[in-house]
């Protein structure tokens, strides 16, 4: 049949498949029919071009009772948390022409979505229906090197609709699948297809198909031998060679899961199980060098103890070593389930009624103290210090502790577990501690018996708090009253008028889940984003403290909050065909939202229970210049992707070992080891230990209406760099604050501007002696000036310079909030006679007041300058900055 012209030549010409098909569609078909090539005669009668305005080419009027009308099949599903994170999962007819062209960027208009119902039957396992459109809806492409696009290539694949209407966008659909798909994906080369099975449309039967992968193993690709293919749908079989090229009217096809799948190792001895994860996981680890991973030390240790548990048949022996593995790696998303056999109750099931902080001066104290405990029997009163436990310095019997909760991917969550621990032991057993209480001059002494008591540990559980059953994100307005100021005051889009914070309120999201309904919880912020948008709130507090993490959604719900498109990072695998870990396709970005804009600011709160794709979402807000990041500590540094490193071992222990890794635009590991650092740190101290409020809410609110605005380092550099206002522009302008010397007013920031020779002046006549302090006082002219706040050091010589600066170190502070050390920008520039290195911070948006700006300086040895050697110990250099009053009319 020839194709006609749009319209309803078009329609009538389609009207005899499409009867065809829905007769098919009733079954009655009998089994698979393998394709004959057709003869000369059928090759001239169902030959045809492609419409030449680019409508689909028709195909033979005769119906063929095998012609491919509904598939069906199993979707492989074992990954763990899919039925968590996919509340609306589907088949769909996934049109490959981004393989074909290896277009990672391809997207699936809507009109050419056709999707099938995906269902959990009672078996288990997941079965899905797709009846195929008699006119199909993929994009025509060219597989046969004939120079013309003419058949086009599906996959059937398990989608869901995350974000907006049922249809997917480019957010959540781009390039081709590569999970749950019936083409087998290999993850380690670049994603191509090494198998499984496609489905393919050609308009006649005068077209031709790939018959194999070639010499290359890559299908699409110029050494594919080629195949007739018949008319209408024909499914490829690639898994023979060559490949099987089939009609069949209801074909069962099973979806394969890929990478996530769960690796099965449970039929195998204690000793081939472990073996073969040790073998997996020391390849496919992607921080063995940043975390100095001794695999050969590791395996040595463990295998005599997995091999005696298989000897012995004993499953809490072999546990046990598993345990002891994931304990030796100090990565938080490294973990075992199973039996214990009652250890954990045994060893830690007493506790004694007490849960200790350590303070940030290195001080412990009685956070928490039950009222009927063993501890509050002896005396002991929150707020205590607590100098001695089981007859050790407390803080060296904490360092001792191996939490349950191992491993740790960084220092400080670590630390505060092995203190949450360290008060745990068994029922009936005893220990002695030292204290002295609130306001008393003598320390006290006990031996406390731990008793069943389980309220001091779940008091110092990083998820205290956390409402069960509660949507993955609340939302609410912190109304003005209950903030402590204003802030600087902006105009509204509605009245034209001046109004500040006291009128609005701020903004306050809770995310406490991202493993929970993805659709709900995208749904949830962005009507929270709009919400807040349309009532002129101008500032935006994200609590991401208690979220254990799940799906990384930073770059979607970052979108939300820029008007330009940001590079983030790249995901690298390790690849068997090259030995190495790869990475390749577009970067993670953050692309605007068409629809929902937000210009306030952001402030987004960590903690050590902000894990894995949690602080995916707090670094990557952390990339806009609107946001800082705040919390008494960094988030938990957990960045593995552990999607591909799931296990099944024998005596039904679960495992899981991260096997990618993400690395910025610079090519530096993200979060792993580190965790997501607050731009201002909250004290940990007496006040916010024992004072019942939330110190990081308070922080946070504080430091949007009370504190300047702490800019980037990169905004520093920027600054830096870049030419400021000439003198009289009506603009805001900056000014140099360097240590004890009065403020420099900057036209240009170029870096051989005579500023580095003030910081040089500066040196030579304002170092400070230990123990010493100097304030200067700066005045503000303008509502829109900054200030670039500076310390530095200046030698004869490089290496000098080097030798000074590494006994040096400087802390900046903001009204008593300590700013990052990943804030501060450093730069270098020659002066007469030597050198200069400094750290610098940028502050904006003062509000109207004063404002304290100190840095604290600590030679932590002598430091000779010249002929003049400066001692070491503490000195402070602070700014008393006073900022105009802008009044709210």
């Amino acid at each position: 049949m020839t194709a006609r012209p749009a319209g309803g030549g078009q329609r009538a010409g389609w009207l005899p498949v499409l009867l065809a098909l829905l007769l098919a569609s009733c079954g009655g078909y009998g089994g698979p029919a393998l394709f004959v090539p057709p003869s000369d005669a059928q090759l001239q009668a169902t030959s045809a071009a492609a419409a030449p305005d680019g409508q689909l080419p028709g195909v033979a009027a005769t119906p063929n009772r095998n012609e491919p009308v509904k598939i069906t099949g199993i979707a492989e599903i074992t990954f763990p948390l899919f039925e968590s994170y996919i509340v609306e999962p589907f088949v769909l007819l996934e049109d490959e022409a981004g393989f074909v062209s290896r277009n990672y960027e391809f997207e699936l208009a809507p009109e050419k979505q056709v999707m099938g119902p995906l269902r959990k039957g009672r078996d288990g396992q997941y079965h899905y229906t797709l009846h195929l459109p008699a006119q199909p809806v993929g994009t025509l492409v060219d597989v046969s090197r004939s120079g013309r696009a003419q058949v086009m290539v599906f996959a059937v694949a398990v989608q869901a609709n995350l974000i907006g209407d049922p249809f997917l966008d480019r957010s959540e659909y781009r390039g081709w699948s590569t999970t749950w798909s019936s083409a087998r994906i290999d993850s380690e080369n670049q994603d191509e297809i090494k198998g499984g099975a496609l489905l393919v449309w050609a308009p006649d039967s005068a077209q031709e198909f790939p018959a194999g992968f070639g010499s290359d193993g890559l299908l699409f690709t110029s050494d594919d031998p080629l195949a007739p293919v018949p008319a209408g749908y024909t499914i490829i079989d690639m898994e023979q060679q060559p490949f099987r090229f089939y009609k069949e009217a209801n074909p069962q096809l099973t979806l394969y899961e890929g990478d996530v799948a769960v690796k099965d190792y449970s039929s195998m001895t204690y000793t081939e199980a472990f073996d073969a994860l040790i073998k997996k996981a020391r390849v496919e680890y992607p921080f063995t060098e940043a975390k100095a991973v001794d695999w050969d030390a590791i395996y040595a240790g463990l295998a005599p103890r997995v091999a005696a548990a298989e000897l012995k048949a004993d499953p809490l022996g072999f546990y046990l070593a598993i345990r002891d593995f994931t304990w030796a790696i100090p990565d938080g998303h490294i973990g075992a389930s199973g039996d214990d056999g009652g250890r954990f109750m045994a060893e830690v099931g007493g506790g004694v009624g007490l849960g200790l902080t350590q303070l940030d001066n290195g001080s412990v104290i009685a956070g928490y103290v039950t009222d009927v405990s063993a501890a509050a029997r002896a005396g002991i009163l929150r707020g205590a210090e607590i100098f001695e436990y089981g007859d050790k310095p407390v803080a060296v019997a904490a360092a001792a502790v191996i939490p349950w909760s191992s491993p740790f991917s960084t220092a400080h969550t670590r630390s505060l577990q092995q203190f949450r621990y360290l008060t745990r032991g068994a029922l009936g057993s005893n220990v002695a501690v030292v204290w002295r209480n609130p306001g008393a001059d003598e320390k006290q002494a006990a031996v406390l018996v731990y008793g069943d008591e389980r309220d001091s540990f779940y008091a110092l559980s990083f998820n205290n708090g956390v409402e069960r059953g509660a949507p993955p994100v609340t939302y609410r307005v912190i109304p003005g009253a209950d903030l402590p100021a204003g802030g600087v005051p902006f105009a509204s889009t509605k009245s034209g008028v001046q109004i500040d914070a006291r009128q609005t309120g701020i903004g306050y999201i809770k995310i406490s889940d991202l493993a929970d309904d993805l659709n709900l919880t995208v749904r949830l912020f962005a009507r929270a984003v709009s919400f807040f948008r349309d009532e002129e709130v101008p500032a935006i507090i994200v609590d991401l403290r208690q979220n254990s993490g799940g799906s990384p959604m930073g770059a979607g719900l970052a979108s939300y909050f820029t008007k330009d498109e940001v590079e983030l990072s790249r995901s690298y695998y390790y690849s068997e065909r090259t030995g190495k870990f790869e990475t390749y396709g577009p970067p993670a970005t953050i692309e605007p939202d068409a629809a929902l804009f937000y210009p306030g600011r952001l402030v987004v709160l960590v903690g050590p229970a902000c894990a894995s794709a949690c602080e995916d979402v707090a670094w990557v807000l952390r990339q806009l210049p609107q946001t800082i990041v705040l919390g008494q500590y960094p988030s938990a540094g957990m960045m593995g992707e552990v999607g591909r490193g799931q296990y099944q071992l024998p005596a039904d222990i679960q495992f899981q070992i991260p096997t990618g890794m993400d690395r910025d635009m610079q090519g530096e590991i993200l979060i792993e080891g580190v965790g997501v650092v607050p731009d201002f740190r909250v004290p940990v101290d007496m006040a916010s230990a024992l004072s019942g409020r939330d110190a990081v809410l308070d922080g946070a609110l504080e430091a949007l209406t009370l504190r300047p605005r702490l800019r980037r380092a990169l905004d520093v550099r920027d600054k830096l760099q870049a030419q400021t206002k000439s003198s009289g522009s009506e603009a805001g302008g900056t000014q140099m604050l360097l240590p004890g010397a009065a403020p420099i007013e900057i036209y240009s920031a170029k870096p051989d501007s005579a500023w580095w020779q003030a910081l040089a002046d500066a040196q030579a006549n304002a170092v400070l002696r230990a123990g010493e302090s100097q304030s200067v006082a700066v005045r503000l002219q303008d509502k829109d000036d900054e200030v670039l706040w500076a310390y530095g050091w200046c030698a004869a010589d490089d290496a000098t310079l080097a030798a000074n600066w590494g006994q040096i170190s400087a802390r900046f502070v903001v009204e008593g909030l300590e700013v990052s050390a990943a804030n501060l920008f450093t730069a270098e520039h020659a002066v007469n006679g030597g050198v200069c290195r400094a750290a610098f911070a940028a502050l904006g948006n003062f509000p109207g007041g004063t404002h304290d700006l100190s840095v604290e300086v600590n030679f932590a040895a002598p430091v000779r300058a010249g002929q003049r050697i400066h001692a070491a110990g503490l000195r402070t250099y602070t700014h008393i900055v006073t900022a105009p009053q802008i009044s709210n009319n």
